[in-house]
């Protein structure tokens, strides 16, 4: 394979593994170089992994870390369960009873649970140690292997993930193991962060360590296409933040790869220079409008600015997922706040970091948690513009 030229560079990026305890040491590193490129076989934006990066990566999942709360342990969590579950249940028209699904990387096996208890045959995929505290509590098969390497003789009528293939390392791997484990004309189904809307306003929030593979409409329905999965469609959740893919099975199809063609590989790696840039520039502008700020608080998420804001005294963190209250987002940073405790202890501007849900969050803090009006209250992508 040929080598893969790095486009995207960060020198220093946060090593997220997802919210951890305060006070906690891992003997993980905090912080990575952090490099995209494009595969010259996916024709798609991948991580360029280093051995430090590789060894760091083992050691995270041994952990088993979660970069977002699992499904089905918070209301916010529990609402995209039910978002994945009714696109699931439309497909097969509402009746799944007798059809054989397989979760990759099923977690701790709630949405599996969801089909179980309306008649599907289940099984799951987790590497982590979650998943096995999953099958005792749901009765449900949970492998505690990869796909590739799990040796399942059966087949499925379904194999879909949720916030998955953005992981795996080889693709390839997977999609020639999925089509083993596939019956004809079966659903391969998956959600996976929808980059195309990062890429488009530049922010570094969407690069972690963890996300191997970068899919855009363009490039996840050609890539599924291609691989022996036909009539390829895609659609983004209801926040737009989300990419649902979907694709079935033929096994007439000879696979390919996109970067057979290497226009398609030339395009991609235009497209990143683009988002590099942009990223570069965006990152500069947030940082000086945070730097004029007296009192900072961001909401879901922020510590990708941490690094910058060292000089900055007062830097607090909030989360309405009562899941990452109490941990914090990276080791030496402080604890993540309820914001019901902005009443008694307000600051002057918070930072809402998900554009995509400011006006939901921002409904939230003011109708139902009531912070102080005298709290000035920002979209992230505003500071960038």
């Amino acid at each position: 394979m040929r080598m893969i030229d790095p486009i995207l560079k960060i020198t220093s990026h946060p090593f997220f593994l997802g919210p951890v305890p305060v006070g906690s040491n891992l003997e993980l590193p905090t912080r990575l170089p952090f490099e995209l490129g494009i595969h010259p076989k996916y024709a798609m934006p991948v991580l360029i992994l280093t051995d430090e990066i590789r060894h760091a990566l083992a050691a995270a999942y041994s952990l088993g870390s979660m970069l977002s709360t699992p499904l089905g342990e918070s209301f916010l969590s529990n609402e995209r369960m039910s978002e994945v579950l009714g696109r699931l249940l439309s497909i097969y028209d509402g009746n799944v009873e007798k059809v054989k699904f397989l979760e990759i990387g099923c977690g701790s096996g709630a949405l599996l649970n969801e089909l179980k208890v309306r008649g599907a045959e289940v099984m799951g995929v987790e590497i982590g140690p979650q998943g096995q505290e999953g099958a005792r509590k749901y009765g449900i098969k949970v492998i505690d292997k990869p796909l590739e390497s799990a040796a399942i003789t059966e087949r499925f009528d379904c194999i879909y993930s949720y916030a998955c293939l953005e992981h795996i390392v080889e693709l390839d791997k997977f999609f020639a193991a999925s089509r083993k484990c596939l019956k004809e004309n079966g659903l391969f189904f998956h959600v996976v962060p929808y980059s195309e809307l990062q890429f488009s306003v530049g922010y570094i929030d969407h690069l972690v360590h963890e996300h191997v593979n970068y899919f855009t409409t363009q490039n996840g329905v050609r890539l599924f296409e291609l691989q022996g999965f036909r009539s390829g469609q895609a659609c983004t959740s209801s926040a737009g933040n989300e990419l649902y893919l979907w694709g079935y099975y033929d096994s007439s199809a000879l696979p390919v790869w996109p970067g057979d063609d290497i226009r398609l590989v030339q395009a991609e790696s235009r497209k990143l220079k683009e988002y590099s840039d942009k990223i570069t520039e965006r990152t500069e502008r947030i940082i000086t409008a945070l730097k004029n700020m007296d009192s900072i608080g961001f909401y879901a998420g922020g510590f990708e600015y941490s690094y910058y804001l060292k000089e900055v005294g007062n830097v607090r963190y909030f989360d309405g997922d009562s899941f990452k209250q109490g941990q914090s987002w990276l080791f030496g940073l402080p604890a993540i706040e309820s914001p019901e405790v902005l009443r008694a202890n307000p600051l002057d501007d918070l930072i809402v970091c998900k554009d995509h849900y400011f006006d939901a969050i921002l409904q939230f803090l003011s109708r139902e948690i009531r912070i102080p009006s005298s709290i000035r209250v920002h979209k992230l992508g505003d500071l960038g513009v």
